[in-house]
């Protein structure tokens, strides 16, 4: 899978994701409807793609944990709530 761990797309495709390889690259995306996301694998790193505007560069390790993050129903577009006061 030129370099990309293959245990990385069984893991995702476990929690739900997909994964595909087109034209040399590698995607890993969320299921039809969950998100407008994707991740791509570029010069060691997976990029993280939002609305189709690159994010960040993840490695392997902050990948699976971003996965695992949103495969239990956590969104990272959603703000937690401020626990600071509002003065009036």
């Amino acid at each position: 899978m030129l370099g990309i761990p293959e245990k990385l797309y069984e893991q995702a495709s476990s929690l739900g994701f997909i994964c595909q390889t087109e034209s040399d690259q590698h995607f890993i995306r969320p299921a039809k409807g969950r998100g407008s996301w994707y991740l791509t694998y570029q010069h060691r790193y997976w990029v993280l793609i939002v609305n189709n505007v690159p994010q960040m560069n993840l490695r392997y390790e902050e990948v699976l944990k971003f996965l695992e993050h949103f495969a239990m129903g956590r969104s990272f577009s959603s703000r937690p709530q401020s626990s600071a006061k509002t003065i009036a």
